[in-house]
């Protein structure tokens, strides 16, 4: 668990990760030079270089600098200031010239942090072309941290040996990261689909024959929505407890995540959060009326389902954790869930199959969301929701503040 940052833990890092580190040029650098640097920063310390970095047959060493915030760092706050700034140390580098190794320090891993032990790891770099420096985006290559968080991402882009400036910048591309989010969602949907996992819906009630028949397109909608839900989260609009194992233990009465046969979390969870909060405006989200296992609200698909699988029998506990998730209105959360007119058949048709009577329900299992190699949180989708309980000073001094997480942490070595 990381407590916060500081210098001597990124040092201790970076000589573990980079054999050549060398802290001799640690040095306090100028950052107040503009009205930007004197009201985002508060001290820079170049930290040192990594000496050796090959390209190929060239070297490319790198620039490492701690710039100490101002104020609080979130995913989204003062990116471009900070990399304009981190653009200015590349130069001053350059500039200054005869290091005692070869090669142009042109590119630099940079540690913006703030008081609350939260930092952003940027890594910007450059290529010389007809006598010019070309940028890398300001946007792309970084890491947001922060301390009460896991490091499921990060962790994996930084674990491999760092051999080389390719190796570097292949653990910051996002086009990497994009890649092994899609292999891994598809990797997920190909399991989904196997016979062995039993994923099915009813969709024609009257019709046992079809329950798996429409399976790729209820999967693709569930996938969907799930992508939907992760940018909500991102605005910490949608709490993380959904998607935490114990979060989510601590709302239902029998909680499995592991089980291929237990599916009260697609159920009970997700569709409640789809089909009855997203759908529903606030004031009038509640449980469905039931008599003796009937209700006559069977067809309205924006009311609260399985009520006595929360702890309590009463889901308080479940209503409260919803009662600030937005009503989207959005018709990708539409049940699809129906009962065709006589003219037109009358059949009754659950390809959602949000109900709670017998033979109406899907079969979603747990383990395909919380399984450890293979589950849904093992993508992007769901990677936020393992976080470690926060530290309550934290999250007093910033429970107004609405940030979105961007990645993870790094777990530095003492």
């Amino acid at each position: 668990m990381v407590a916060g940052f500081s210098e001597a833990r990124a040092v201790d890092w970076l000589r573990v990760k980079f054999p050549s580190f060398d802290s001799s040029h640690g040095e306090a650098l100028d950052c107040a030079a503009t009205k930007n640097e004197r009201d985002y920063f508060a001290d820079t310390r170049l930290l040192g270089f990594v000496t050796t970095l090959a390209d190929g047959d060239a070297n490319r060493p790198l620039v490492v600098a701690a710039v100490r915030m101002k104020r609080e760092l979130t995913e989204r706050t003062s990116r471009l200031v900070q990399f304009v700034y981190a653009k200015k140390v590349l130069q001053g580098a350059i500039a200054k010239g005869a290091l005692g190794f070869s090669g142009i320090p042109s590119q630099g891993l940079f540690f913006f942090h703030d008081a609350n032990g939260c930092f952003r790891l940027s890594l910007v770099t450059a290529e010389v072309e007809r006598r010019k420096l070309k940028w890398n985006e300001a946007k792309r290559q970084s890491f947001f941290v922060e301390p009460d968080a896991a490091n499921n991402i990060v962790r994996r882009r930084l674990a491999d040996p760092i051999r080389s400036f390719a190796d570097l910048k292949n653990a910051f591309s996002v086009e990497q990261l994009t890649k092994e989010f899609y292999r891994k969602l598809f990797d997920w949907y190909t399991w989904a689909m196997e016979p062995a996992t039993d994923v099915h819906f009813p969709n024609d009630i009257g019709d046992k024959t079809d329950d798996r028949r429409y399976n790729n397109e209820a999967v693709i909608r569930l996938v969907t929505r799930l992508m939907f839900t992760w940018f909500i989260r991102q605005r910490k609009l949608v709490p993380d407890a959904l998607f935490d194992r114990d979060g989510v233990a601590g709302l239902l009465m029998s909680f499995d995540p592991d089980s291929m046969e237990q599916d009260n979390y697609y159920r009970a969870i997700l569709q409640n959060l789809f089909f009855a909060t997203f759908n529903c405006q606030p004031a009038k989200r509640r449980f469905i009326r039931t008599f003796r296992g009937k209700s006559a609200e069977r067809h309205v698909t924006t009311l609260y389902r399985y009520e006595r699988e929360f702890r309590g029998g009463d889901g308080s506990a479940f209503r409260e954790t919803m009662r600030k998730v937005p009503f989207l209105n959005c018709a990708l959360f539409d049940c699809l869930d129906r009962q065709e007119r006589e003219e037109d058949g009358g059949r009754e048709l659950y390809f959602d199959g949000f109900s709670g009577e017998k033979g109406h329900a899907a079969h979603v299992p747990n383990g395909l969301f919380f399984d450890d190699e293979r589950g849904m949180s093992q993508c992007r989708v769901m990677e936020k929701c393992d976080r470690t309980k926060p530290d309550p000073r934290r999250r007093n001094a910033r429970h107004q503040q609405k940030r979105g997480p961007e990645i993870s942490v790094i777990r530095w070595r003492h």
